[in-house]
């Protein structure tokens, strides 16, 4: 009657005729399978112990669960009503084998098979409802229709059954043209993606239409985008990509992060960066940020040394505020958990803001956060999400149920207008009316490869079921390779190393070589892609010497000298041009070195200013260290490896101070900050803080400057075999005789206060003889630096190894043309 037939897939068809299954079958919402999964595990005797000791292994078995009995009742809803029984019977006794073969596994499998035979009802072929007068059934790639299993039960209307792909046994045959595309070889990833978009770019300028991008590979599929964007060309993506990884993701994450890690500096920063924090509050943060990066203690609920400015303290009070919702502890159902998040979220009008973008108006659905909003407004209970109301959690157990529910749904980019070049992976671009294909990532590694089979079934075990399984996954791969050898303009590309391994072409382009030199036509050629070159003129780099004349510092540090003697570049970095490595905030490494350095100062210094002979110094230097955690309010976590620390330093410290006292030396002071002009340079200021100063009085009176160190004594030891280059204990010795009185032979030295080498004394020779040179040094430096002279980059020091300025001086390519 000149009307187009409808096209449909069969749950197109099924969900359109209004001949859907009564109960949703698992794999059809991952929201729902996730929740109705983790409900299914809790009611487990037998897994009750392994979650409460492991609460993580919960979620890996819920997704475990999902995929399996997706797969079971996908492969049960294809069989006819008569073979369904035998189906079921076979899965029975799979179940029954592996029961010998660990308790675990086949209580997830039994678990599986069950969910799956309740779900599994009537086949939409067979659903009551109106019938079409005629089908035409179109088949490619190796699909198997489920439909076909259910032809007989209407026998009677007029079906077509076409047969799109070639043979199995020869799928390859008929494309023998005698002229094809070189394939083209790289030799790393960049090659490879800037290979893939000089073939985009070639097609684009030569072809009318759509061009298409298979993405096997996601990373180089997003460096193609990155290159394609630069040249100003649109494209679609159809492959998408997992929702957990767009922005919006992050951002509902990083509440239920910063509100389950109240100590966590970088949680709370991530959180309060994604949009949570009011736009009125932006200097608040930024100073927040810079207050927690240069402070002692990082922890951002439970307060901080030293008072907050009044801008940072508005913004913590009103973090601390937001976050109450979702930091209680103690379980509560999904649904109040949803509740408590989303009214969060509201609250802030981040909400709305999700709504608004693409990835965010897909998370707020998935996570149902829109009607758990209105519902914690309004009340009423979770009807949007099927057990919502039943399933316990504490908030981690919630936090890793969102993470679960985001890592399971997809997105896919809106497409721009007008474009032409299309990513999408291998299966769909069949029979559809590209005018060129572009193949990246052609190795066996990306294409040819068998598929995974989902964890609980073996692939033996898939096959045997009728399942999906490898065979099958590979036969269906080479019939769609087969369909891209249709288009007449096909590239293809691989690159011979993927990490670091040499790889082979696709199993696909060598089957199909193979066929073309038996049947004498011109064989494959694999051609290395040499990128167009143009000619530049070389401009080698040379060493920097930048002159700093009138923006020398007045006041000098020893970490400025120590500086300006090891690189003067480094120290026009760093004093001059104030450039510093931003401080890490919560890491296991370096940040939280720095925190037990400074309380391990500070704890040795409270109990020398307290210390009395008649007490037990072991005993009061512990409870030093114990009064400052406390005061402190170091997190539980952290003040578990500091006080270890302190135990074991304590015997041999107190042990070297009893014998330290029986020569003499007594505690003068600690932390002592002192400023001094320099000698010949007047408006130049000397300043630093000495760890401590012990004196002697008996004769002959001494003097002595201590600093404690962490580090290993042998790097001590070697630091001062040449006294002159020990920058810091002449520094602090110059000081010391430049603004304290004299008290004797003047002598400094480092203390080991930490690891198997603590309470060690490694002194500096001739400190006082070191502490002129530097004095003399100083000046001469100083004054030439004031009268134009360079700072250049040395590049010759074992330092420039782990230099922060190493990328300014760009001392890896001097000369390099």
């Amino acid at each position: 009657g000149g009307w187009q037939p409808q096209v449909d897939t069969l749950e197109t068809w099924a969900m359109r005729s209004g001949r859907e299954v009564d109960t949703p079958l698992p794999g059809a919402d991952a929201t729902r399978d996730l929740t109705q999964a983790l409900l299914l595990l809790q009611a487990q005797p037998w897994a009750q112990e392994a979650f409460s000791q492991r609460p993580e292994l919960l979620q890996a078995s819920a997704t475990q669960l999902v995929q399996c009995a997706a797969q079971l009742a996908a492969g049960a809803q294809c069989q006819t009503l008569e073979g369904r029984e035998a189906f079921w019977s076979q899965v029975q006794g799979l179940v029954r084998r592996r029961q010998g073969q660990g308790a675990w596994h086949h209580g997830l499998l039994q678990l599986a098979a069950q969910w799956a035979a309740k779900t599994v009802t009537t086949h939409p072929a067979q659903a009551p409802g109106p019938l079409p007068a005629g089908w035409i059934v179109l088949s490619v790639g190796g699909s198997s229709h489920s439909l076909q299993a259910h032809a007989n039960a209407h026998a009677t209307i007029p079906t077509l059954w076409v047969n799109a792909d070639a043979s199995v046994a020869d799928p390859f045959g008929a494309f023998l043209q005698p002229s094809v595309r070189p394939v083209w070889v790289c030799d790393s990833l960049e090659t490879e993606a800037h290979a893939t978009l000089m073939a985009l770019l070639d097609a684009l300028a030569q072809q009318e239409g759509q061009i298409a991008m298979v993405a096997q590979d996601r990373l180089l599929a997003r460096r193609v985008r990155a290159l394609l964007e630069r040249a100003g060309v649109a494209w679609i993506d159809e492959t998408g990509w997992r929702l957990s990884t767009t922005q919006a993701a992050a951002s509902v994450m990083s509440w239920l992060r910063a509100a389950g890690a109240p100590t966590k500096s970088d949680a709370w920063l991530d959180w309060l960066k994604s949009g949570a924090c009011p736009q009125a509050m932006t200097d608040g943060l930024t100073a927040l940020e810079a207050h927690w990066r240069d402070g002692v203690r990082l922890s951002p609920a439970r307060g901080r040394v030293g008072a907050l400015p009044a801008v940072v303290g508005a913004v913590q009070a009103w973090a601390l505020d937001a976050l109450a919702p979702l930091a209680i502890a103690g379980q509560q159902t999904l649904w109040q958990w949803l509740q408590r998040l989303g009214k969060a979220l509201n609250s802030c009008g981040q909400l709305d803001a999700l709504c608004a973008d693409d990835a965010g108006f897909k998370v707020v659905t998935a996570l149902h956060l829109r009607e758990a909003a209105l519902a914690a407004m309004h009340g009423g209970g979770g009807a949007g999400l099927d057990h919502a109301d039943n399933l316990l959690l504490d908030l981690d157990g919630f936090t890793r149920w969102v993470d679960g529910v985001l890592e399971q749904h997809h997105f896919t980019a809106p497409a721009q207008a007008a474009a032409r070049v299309v990513f999408l992976p291998l299966e769909q671009v069949l029979l559809r009316p590209f005018a060129a294909i572009v193949v990246p990532a052609a190795d066996a590694v990306h294409l040819g490869s068998a598929a995974v089979t989902a964890a609980l079934l073996g692939d033996a075990e898939a096959k045997l079921l009728g399942l999906p399984h490898a065979q099958r996954h590979l036969q269906q791969q080479a019939l769609a390779f087969a369909q891209l050898l249709r288009v007449v303009h096909v590239q293809f590309i691989y690159r011979e190393f993927v990490d670091g391994e040499p790889q082979r072409p696709c199993p696909w382009l060598v089957w199909w070589d193979l066929k073309r030199r038996q049947a004498k036509v011109a064989p494959l050629e694999f051609r290395p892609w040499v990128a167009p070159r143009r000619a530049l003129l070389a401009q080698p780099l040379t060493c920097p010497a930048p002159v700093a004349a009138n923006a020398l510092p007045h006041s000098w540090s020893a970490s400025a000298v120590e500086a300006i003697r090891v690189c003067p570049y480094r120290f026009f970095a760093r004093h001059i041009l104030r450039l510093q490595p931003a401080q890490e905030l919560d890491d296991a490494g370096q940040g939280f070195k720095r925190d037990h350095g400074t309380w391990l100062h500070e704890t040795l210094l409270a109990f020398h200013r307290q210390r009395q002979v008649e007490t037990d110094d072991a005993e009061a230097l512990l409870a030093a260290g114990e009064t400052l955690l406390t005061a402190w309010q170091v997190p539980p976590a952290d003040a578990v490896p500091m006080r270890a620390s302190l135990q074991s330093l304590v015997p041999v410290y107190v042990q070297w101070l009893h014998e330290r006292d029986a020569q003499g030396w007594a505690f003068a002071d600690g932390e002592r900050s002192l400023l001094a002009p320099l000698p010949g340079l007047p408006d130049v200021v000397l300043k630093g803080i000495l760890d401590r100063i012990d004196e002697r009085t008996q004769v002959p009176a001494a003097r002595q400057l201590l600093d404690y160190k962490t580090t290993a004594r042998k790097t001590l030891v070697d630091r001062v075999k040449l006294p002159a280059e020990d920058t810091q204990l002449a520094f602090y010795a110059l000081l010391a005789q430049l603004q304290m009185p004299a008290h004797g032979e003047l002598s400094s030295a480092y203390l080991t206060v930490d690891g198997k080498d603590a309470g060690m004394l490694v002194p500096h020779p001739n400190v006082s003889a070191s502490a002129q040179a530097l004095q003399d040094g100083l000046v001469v430096d100083i004054s030439r630096l004031r009268a134009g002279h360079s700072l250049p980059a040395l590049g010759a020091s074992a330092d420039c190894e782990h230099c922060d300025a190493r990328g300014l001086c760009r001392r890896d390519d001097w000369g390099v043309a």
